[in-house]
């Protein structure tokens, strides 16, 4: 039967003796009495893993140690937790205290983050930081944008002060440069509706904004389809922008038929009096019968 290594190396000082001289800290574990060396740091056996967190303050909290966060996402641990707004302004704090590789894992868990938003108690200090973490971090793909404009919904929905309002829509017009266009007009037109649709305490800001996502479509107005022109000067208007946008042509006369040859139309019906109507083309002609 072989012995176990432990009591080998305590048992054979010339071993011991020898590994010491590649593994010094090894061998002085091994010359401690077994009951102290059972109890010291070294250890070769597996580690409980981390607890997974069970609040989006705790979620927060590992995305500094990279443990568990990836968890909630793939497995929606979130759908169990309280509510983000009863930590609302913990959560928004912790945040913004993120260093740069965790505010991009943070950024990981927005799709989690609105999905669980609760309409009438939204936790608009923790969007607002969120949305600070797309601008900064240059979170500009389709998606992104598409989690912009909902994040932008949550943190206006609650009525934010003036200040709040306009530090938000600064922060979002200072950024619109980098991705508002033609190629983008669905979330550009979103995110102007979002505008007409929020609370609005401060006009002056939400103009400025407004500008900053209509003129460019204004600018390119033929690479937009009838439908989206149409809602573009409707938000324009909405919005108290002044744009020009491109007028339908009133020329033609609605629903007019083309020009269709004379023709006879015969009806036929048990009851005469059912085959009075007839339809009507130009310079049709109307015969009625009867079946006997």
């Amino acid at each position: 039967m072989s012995t176990p290594i432990g009591d080998l190396l305590r048992q054979r000082p010339e071993i011991l003796a020898a590994v010491e001289h590649l593994a010094p800290v090894l061998a002085a574990h091994y010359r401690k009495p077994a009951a102290v060396a059972d109890g010291d740091s070294l250890s070769v056996g597996p580690t409980s893993p981390p607890a997974t967190p069970s609040s989006w303050l705790e979620c927060v909290a590992t995305l500094v140690t990279n443990h568990a966060y990836r968890d909630v996402v793939d497995h929606e641990l979130w759908r169990s937790w309280p509510p983000a707004v009863d930590n609302d302004n913990d959560i928004a704090a912790a945040l913004e205290q993120l260093d740069d590789k965790a505010a991009t894992r943070a950024w990981s868990l927005v799709g989690a983050f609105i999905d669980s938003d609760q309409y009438l108690r939204p936790a608009i200090k923790t969007a607002h930081e969120f949305l600070t973490n797309a601008l900064t971090h240059d979170h500009f793909s389709p998606g992104d944008l598409a989690g912009i404009v909902a994040l932008t919904e949550i943190a206006l929905r609650a009525s934010p002060d003036a200040r709040t309002y306009a530090r938000l829509l600064e922060d979002l017009a200072a950024e619109t440069t980098r991705w508002v266009g033609p190629d983008r007009v669905t979330v550009v037109l979103d995110l102007a509706d979002v505008l007409v649709s929020a609370p609005c305490p401060d006009e002056d800001a939400r103009l400025r904004l407004a500008y900053q996502l209509l003129r460019p479509l204004s600018d390119h107005t033929k690479r937009l389809d009838a439908d989206q022109l149409a809602f573009a000067a409707r938000l324009t208007t909405e919005l108290g922008a002044t744009l020009n946008w491109p007028q339908e042509d009133t020329g033609a006369t609605p629903n007019a038929l083309p020009d269709i040859p004379a023709q006879e139309l015969l009806l036929y019906s048990l009851d005469e009096r059912s085959s009075t109507g007839c339809v009507r083309n130009s310079g049709c002609k109307r015969r009625r019968s009867a079946l006997p």
